[in-house]
């Protein structure tokens, strides 16, 4: 099948943890020569392959990925770091006359590669002493309520309870004089540069809780504890310490819980991970998605997809 789409077009790839993601980019690779950069934040790390769940040494052959398990999960690894890397590689990828196709679950990453990073005023030590120890005598949500008189529009992107993106905000609006929101508004990144095609992987919320399930114990079957076990030993950076899986099975090791307690709350903490991807994902109205309703195959997606990148 020929395929032809417009040279400086790159394909933003996203949905949940389980999803399915890595068997649609597999079937759109049998019509597009494209190349994959990863989007996920612990997939960038090495030497947890059960943990994070990487594509299959199988799909790493047969497709370039890049940002994938490069990482020693000693070292961190920030949003600011993937916006570089990705950025280059996006733009390396179209000159060899593939299509880039960005893939993940991690939202933040997807931000800053489209909208660019907000660089605001550095931090004053002086003032954030002082916002933090109102936040701690009369709760965060008194500052939130600043925040929400200075600068509401600002207020609506951040949880009440947010004590830390709270106080950088009212930082920022105090150290400029304006609010936080207009500045952020003068980020810039590849939405700016190039045509962006953004498609979600909507599962309805029981299936994709069983998807995440049979993963679940999937991984056990694996060995995700003997993993765990080693990676545990290393000093982690604290991103990598992050990753779901550690702290649960930490807990075990430690005789703080069963085996059955530690699957079914490996598998809860993923739902409540996937939800809260989702709820992410749901702000940004670029979005096309794509209900898995009956009858609709990751194949069938990946052949639409394929019928919208055309000329």
């Amino acid at each position: 099948m020929q395929s032809r789409f417009p040279s400086d077009l790159c394909l933003i790839l996203v949905g949940p943890t389980a999803s399915g993601k890595t068997e649609l980019i597999r079937s759109l690779a049998q019509w597009v020569p494209l190349e994959v950069v990863n989007c996920d934040s612990m997939q960038v790390y090495r030497g947890m392959p059960i943990l994070t769940q990487p594509p299959k040494d199988q799909d790493l052959k047969a497709i370039p990925y890049h940002l994938q398990q490069v990482m020693s999960p000693t070292r961190e690894f920030s949003a600011a770091a993937f916006q570089k890397k990705a950025t280059k590689l996006i733009g390396q990828i179209q000159k060899r006359g593939c299509l880039p196709v960005v893939a993940g679950g991690t939202g933040l990453y997807v931000s800053v590669l489209l909208d660019g990073i907000f660089k605001g005023p550095e931090a004053s030590p002086q003032l954030r002493k002082r916002l933090y120890a109102q936040a701690e005598k009369s709760s965060s949500l008194a500052l939130y309520r600043k925040l929400e008189m200075v600068d509401p529009e600002a207020a609506l992107k951040i949880h009440p309870h947010d004590t830390r993106r709270i106080v950088r905000a009212l930082e920022v609006i105090t150290l400029t004089g304006k609010r936080f929101s207009e500045l952020k508004t003068q980020r810039k990144g590849l939405a700016h540069e190039m045509k962006i095609k953004m498609w979600g992987i909507l599962w309805p919320r029981e299936k994709l809780y069983e998807r995440i399930d049979q993963r679940t114990r999937k991984m056990f079957r694996e060995g995700v504890i003997k993993e765990a076990s080693r990676v545990l030993k290393r000093k982690l950076s604290k991103t990598a310490g992050s990753c779901l899986g550690l702290k649960e099975i930490q807990a075990y090791l430690k005789d703080e819980s069963s085996l059955k307690e530690t699957k079914d709350l490996l598998a809860q903490n993923t739902r409540r991970y996937a939800k809260r991807q989702m709820t992410w994902f749901r702000k940004d109205q670029r979005i096309q998605w794509i209900s898995m309703t009956q009858g609709v195959t990751l194949r069938k997606v990946a052949r639409r997809i394929f019928k919208d990148l055309q000329v």
